[in-house]
């Protein structure tokens, strides 16, 4: 289904490595419904102009795993036309900008990848 949503922020694109393709590049960023944000990896930099703070865009075939959403090749960004507009509370743009506590991380299992991170515990 498509989603269009405002974006809140975006990171510049850096280098990661794949096990599959060598190193490649990528950028991370938040969006917001009007319900609710949700952190974005892009694996397809060509798109980083779309992702300026505050433009209106409309994503599809992207992949939703635990609150994040990937964004690939095959994935389409459009900007959304002039009758598109989200209109996003404060609150849930308060939210989406925490930064998160080591406490969050507890909640999940041994070895749970969370926003690019694997959790530890003893």
């Amino acid at each position: 289904d498509a989603m269009t949503v405002m974006v809140l922020k975006a990171i510049d694109p850096f280098v990661y490595e794949s096990s599959e393709h060598g190193e490649k590049k990528m950028f991370h960023a938040t969006v917001a419904t009007v319900n609710e944000y949700f952190h974005v990896k892009v694996f397809n930099i060509n798109l980083k102009e779309k992702f300026r703070k505050e433009n209106v865009i409309t994503i599809s075939n992207y992949f939703k795993f635990k609150g994040i959403l990937e964004i690939n090749e095959a994935s389409s960004v459009f900007e959304a036309g002039p009758d598109q507009k989200v209109e996003v509370s404060k609150s849930i743009i308060k939210d989406a900008n925490k930064n998160p506590k080591i406490s969050d991380f507890h909640k999940y299992g041994p070895g749970t990848l969370v926003y690019g991170s694997f959790t530890l515990h003893k």
